[in-house]
């Protein structure tokens, strides 16, 4: 039987996966401004000056949007040599502290963020090529990485249930 959620995790949980969503929906226009970059520079010999640019910010934004989602699904990239030899109990608590780490990292990772959108919006800043502000898109960065230090918070508190192949021994 699942446990109920308390009211901070349901937020976390339902904040992450509006990011995911879209985080999800970007890949549609960076599949688009790929492909009308390709047709315009291979097809019609005149390349759009802005679409490097744009892509990039939709990938970075892809890319954080993206981060709570999976880190309160604890499904980051990992090297699992020292951990598949440990005890479960001690997995369990490696897993925790791991995330408590993580979580510092995130609040870390938003201030700093947070410095660099607030230095954008004072200066107006803009993209070299298109002259899009950067503000809306660096105020990304500190609300990602809020709610992934939140996420990370929730992951550590709650209880854990090792996945199949975790408990097998494989990869994962």
């Amino acid at each position: 039987m699942k446990r109920p959620e308390s009211v901070p995790e349901a937020i976390v949980r339902k904040c992450t996966a509006v990011l995911h969503l879209f985080s999800s929906v970007l890949i549609i226009p960076i599949t688009g401004l790929v492909v009308i970059s390709v047709v315009m520079r291979y097809v019609v010999k005149s390349p759009f000056a802005f679409t490097e640019e744009v892509v990039g910010l939709f990938l970075i934004s892809m890319a954080f949007l993206g981060m709570a989602h999976v880190t309160l699904k604890d499904s980051h990239i990992k090297v699992t040599l020292l951990y598949d030899l440990a005890s479960q109990t001690t997995r369990n608590w490696l897993r925790r502290a791991g995330l408590v780490i993580t979580a510092g990292f995130f609040a870390w990772l938003g201030i700093l963020a947070y410095d660099y959108m607030q230095t954008a919006l004072d200066l107006s800043a803009r993209t070299l090529g298109s002259r899009l502000l950067l503000w809306p898109w660096t105020a990304i960065l500190p609300l990602s990485c809020a709610v992934s230090c939140l996420a990370a918070l929730v992951a550590a508190v709650a209880p854990y249930a090792p996945e199949e192949n975790e408990i097998a021994g494989g990869l994962h």
